[in-house]
């Protein structure tokens, strides 16, 4: 009896054939299992006469490239489809014969006169007024800027039975040179256009909210619970003197890490903090410091390596990384079933059971250790501050209406934040956040004194990386836009119709071109509300003579109210 089969292929690469339920004239298509990916169906009679049929409806890979070409090619057809739709717009509201249309959606600026000088700038599907920029390098540091700290202990392994050198495999090849680049940070960027759309959108951004995914993060504050606790082992009347939560289960700043040498060798020790792969040490280097023979304790003391805090995450695994082409340097380490003749006890049960030593002679290659930890005590950083304020330095503002602070700036947590403050001459405070515009409600000029606020928690703190970038915009407070050709002739009438917001003192004019250098104004024949401040406006002339013609609309405004425009349609009848 007729039947249909199913080929399919797991993640292993097994092929299975999975059997249909035959029957005479309708059998019952199969579904693939979970975990099985369907290759092709099989459709078998078993007539005389008739083959099998095979039909392949495998899930095909596209390349990359051709989901790039598809996607702007959806975006084009997006562009096509706003501009046919102002077109029908326009042909409803004249369905006499028309000699030209001309309609503009204002994707961008495609569809104004190339050869004409025009300065009003194209942002959002928007015509405003253009900004001309300067950028100012506030801050070149060398190193981020945190909330003040303190290092204090958050993970140790404190048990040492021998001591271990740093480099047993006897490999000599010099430890790589530490170079610093103090990077010089250019966040502007920089287009070359005869427009000044790209620069004005810069002050022009927006913010939508889409949910494309759910993640969860720390609560601020935990609902109060009862907490029971079992003690074994105590003496009589012993006292409890320290409850730790072991291992290291929180994210923090880790600011350093304490080592026990016993032996200082002739060079540098390099440590660093590296991010793992299965449980070994990447090539990801996050923190690094090195120490010279001359600093380190061989009498029984830690020594201390530090760095600036850097950022690692609970529930992430890193390692702790000791580099140096010396024979002789050691560290102390706790072997399982050795005593500990410095903590009077033996090391019974596994010292560090999160980690385990390992050692390699190329920093590439790891041998693991289990009866084997390293003695260390790894450092956090404890804000003793939850705002700092740091003084930037003062640039100079010469009649600026918007501001930008282009940075760098990590934020840890949600109680972490950076503000900057821009203090005038009169001592008013203007307030912005990092990579975000703001627009002013006056002009400033003058000596600006440039500050930021850090705000954190004892355990967090944003980081401000060097680099500050200032951009101070000068708002134009009039911007013209002119269409290309369009086709008109004798005893013919041109309606203007746009979607404009035209807060306070702010206006738009139309114009009409009747010759080379000659425009004429074209007066606002109805305006009718379309919603949240916009208002549809249309200009009418008549009776106009020309083979061809080019509409000018100019905008006009001040810091205050800056006029908007969208959706130009244009019809010559």
């Amino acid at each position: 009896m007729p039947r249909f089969d199913l080929i399919t292929i797991d993640a292993k690469g097994v092929v299975r054939r999975i059997k249909g339920i035959a029957h005479p004239w309708k059998p019952s298509m199969p579904k693939a299992p979970s975990g099985q990916l369907l290759l092709c169906y099989i459709h078998q009679t078993w007539k005389t006469g008739e083959k099998v049929k095979v039909m392949n409806n495998a899930i095909h890979a596209v390349p990359m490239n051709e989901l790039e070409a598809m996607k702007k090619g959806i975006n084009d057809l997006y562009a096509l489809v706003a501009e046919e739709r102002l077109r029908n717009d326009a042909n409803s509201r004249e369905p006499t014969t028309k000699k030209g249309v001309f309609v503009d959606p204002f994707f961008d600026d495609d569809m104004r006169d190339q050869g004409i000088v025009q300065f009003a700038a194209i942002v959002n599907k928007e015509l405003i007024l253009p900004i001309d920029v300067e950028i100012i390098d506030v801050e070149k540091g060398k190193k981020p800027y945190l909330l003040p700290y303190e290092l204090e202990p958050v993970l140790e392994q404190l048990l040492q039975t021998k001591s271990e050198r740093i480099n047993p495999y006897q490999a000599f090849d010099p430890v790589p040179a530490k170079v610093t680049m103090n990077k010089n940070i250019d966040h502007w960027p920089e287009v070359t256009t005869i427009w000044k759309s790209p620069v004005t959108g810069q002050f022009n951004t927006r913010e939508t909210t889409e949910l494309l995914s759910i993640s969860t993060y720390e609560a601020e504050f935990m609902r109060e619970a009862v907490q029971d606790f079992e003690i074994e082992g105590f003496s009589p009347n012993e006292k409890l003197k320290e409850h730790k939560h072991l291992p290291w289960d929180e994210s923090r700043h880790i600011g350093g890490v304490e080592l026990w040498f016993t032996n200082s060798g002739r060079k540098r020790v390099v440590v660093q903090i590296r991010e793992t792969t299965v449980g070994v040490p990447s090539q990801t280097v996050i923190a690094e410091n090195s120490i010279e023979p001359t600093k380190i304790n061989t009498d029984g003391t830690a020594t201390r390596i530090t760095w600036s805090p850097v950022f690692c995450h609970a529930g992430q695994e890193y390692a702790i990384v000791l580099l140096t082409d010396d024979a002789d340097t050691a560290v102390k380490i706790a072997e399982l079933g050795k005593y500990d003749a410095v903590n009077s006890r033996w090391v019974t049960s596994q010292p560090y059971q999160v980690g385990v030593l390992l050692s390699s002679s190329n920093a590439s290659t790891w041998t693991p250790h289990q009866n084997f930890d390293l003695t260390f005590r790894l450092l956090a950083a404890k804000f003793t501050e939850f705002f700092h304020l740091f003084d930037l330095g003062k640039v100079t503002a010469n009649n600026t209406s918007d501001l930008i602070a282009l940075t760098n700036v990590e934020k840890v947590g949600f109680d972490t934040n950076v503000e900057f403050i821009l203090i005038d001459e009169e001592g008013k405070e203007n307030f912005l956040s990092d990579n975000l515009p703001l627009a002013l409600r006056a002009r400033i000029s003058g000596e600006l004194t440039v500050k930021v606020a850090l705000k954190g928690s004892g355990e967090k703190s944003p980081v401000l990386y060097p680099g500050l970038q200032l951009v101070l915009g000068n708002l134009s407070e009039s911007g013209d836009y002119v269409t290309r050709s369009i086709t008109a002739g004798s005893n013919t009438k041109i309606t203007i119709t746009y979607d404009a917001l035209i807060p306070g003192t702010a206006d738009v004019k139309a114009y009409v071109q009747k010759g080379v250098e000659k425009w004429q104004l074209v007066d606002l024949t109805t305006g009718k509300p379309i919603g949240e401040n916009w208002v549809e406006r249309t200009h009418v002339l008549t009776n106009f003579n020309a083979n061809e013609t080019r509409v000018k609309l100019v905008l006009s405004g001040t810091v205050v109210y800056r006029p908007k425009v969208k959706n130009l349609r244009i019809i010559v009848t």
